[in-house]
């Protein structure tokens, strides 16, 4: 059956899926750029020392690989996609797994037989995961696509670069004692060869290029430049709690936060008043917490009453307001201005339009990823880990 990848599949989607397991991951290294920061290493105190890609990822991924994918009407190579599903697998491993959110296998991996919780949108965690190593591999083509309209190709410096990281790894091998085709094939299947992995790593480096050339010709808007700076107290009454073994707030709570931030707002004549008045709320224990916060659209997500408030076209300086928001109560926030965002935030800003650019790229339909190979049902888990209820 044809499946076509209709969209770039996000940390934002995992994390709407979250469900639960055990912490038990034994792989502890990203195969990805060794140079980069984010890369974890491998634990090296482990006597665990498996032989074969199947002993190493377990007997579930290799149903997932050598599916022949189609680009736009040209061959993938079949190693380059299964780069992309094993890197994620890790991905999803090292991300979600290992912190509790979803069904895991005794090895740590995700369960890929298992049930996705209902309402997820996926059947199995199988279903999940082509779906998000489909997106990281069509946004790696659509980027490298772009990289080859614009002409771009690796300088000598740059391929200096690609031959330092495999360096790394032929060191990794030898330490580990194997040939550097054998560890090859152990990280990134049997199929993988050195001409392979090298071909990936110019593809990867070009579109590190492409995403620094994109950065250096965006144009930052306005709201770029400057971010909002807010002044609250929240009074706590949620309707929806965060924890799900917290109750929601009964009417006759949320009367009285209601009631002890109206009282805050009545006393403030200016916003110069709020520190004073909220701080006595929260000696007296009506209200949680105040401060001072600053809103932008690149940093850590606020909560989604409190941003709209902050972008509010009409927000003038000194503007004072009780908010309300489902999952915290009520919020008394005081709008302090715009102030300049710093260069690594404007940096931020273009990594994020690039991220949507690739997004609505990939959801346009212009361009056409599938596979006509079927994706057969996961082979159960020797012994799965069932999810906590949440």
């Amino acid at each position: 059956m044809k499946k076509v990848i209709a969209t770039v599949v996000t940390a934002a989607i995992a994390l709407s899926m979250v469900s639960g397991c055990n912490k038990n991951t034994k792989l502890t290294e990203a195969p990805g750029d060794p140079s980069a920061s984010s890369e974890v290493t491998t634990d090296t105190s482990s006597t665990w020392d498996p032989q074969t890609f199947e002993e190493l990822f377990g007997s579930q991924l290799p149903n997932y690989l050598n599916h022949q994918y189609y680009f736009d009407g040209k061959e993938v190579p079949k190693t380059v996609s299964n780069y992309y599903f094993i890197t994620s697998f890790i991905e999803i491993a090292t991300n979600y797994v290992s912190q509790g959110y979803y069904t895991a296998t005794t090895m740590g991996y995700l369960d890929l037989a298992a049930e996705c919780p209902e309402g997820s949108g996926y059947q199995t965690y199988g279903d999940y995961f082509v779906a998000y190593a489909e997106g990281k591999l069509m946004r790696a083509l659509i980027i490298d696509a772009r990289a080859e309209a614009e002409g771009m190709s690796l300088t000598d410096e740059a391929q200096k670069n690609v031959d330092a990281i495999l360096d790394v790894y032929a060191q990794r091998a030898a330490n580990s004692g194997k040939t550097y085709e054998e560890y090859l094939k152990l990280w990134f299947g049997p199929e993988m060869t050195e001409e392979s992995f090298r071909d990936i790593n110019e593809m990867d480096y070009l579109s590190r290029l492409y995403s620094i050339w994109y950065a250096q010709n965006y144009e930052p808007t306005y709201e770029d430049k400057y971010f909002h700076n807010i002044r609250y107290a929240v009074f706590e009454a949620p309707e929806q709690p965060f924890d799900p073994n917290t109750p929601p707030a009964t009417q006759a709570e949320k009367d009285a936060a209601l009631a002890a931030a109206t009282d805050v707002l009545n006393k403030c004549k200016s916003i110069d008043d709020f520190p004073t008045y909220a701080q006595e709320a929260v000696n007296l224990g009506l209200a949680k917490e105040t401060n001072d916060i600053i809103v932008n659209k690149y940093g850590q997500r606020m909560v989604p009453e409190f941003e709209a408030w902050a972008y509010d076209e009409s927000r003038q300086v000194g503007d004072m307001e009780i908010i309300y928001a489902v999952n915290y109560g009520y919020f008394v926030v005081g709008y302090l201005g715009r102030e300049e965002q710093s260069q690594s935030v404007i940096e931020s800003a273009a990594a994020t339009a690039l991220s949507q650019d690739l997004l609505a790229e990939a959801q346009s339909g212009v361009h056409d990823l599938h596979t006509d190979d079927p994706y057969l049902a996961s082979p159960p888990a020797p012994t799965p880990t069932t999810a906590p209820s949440t």
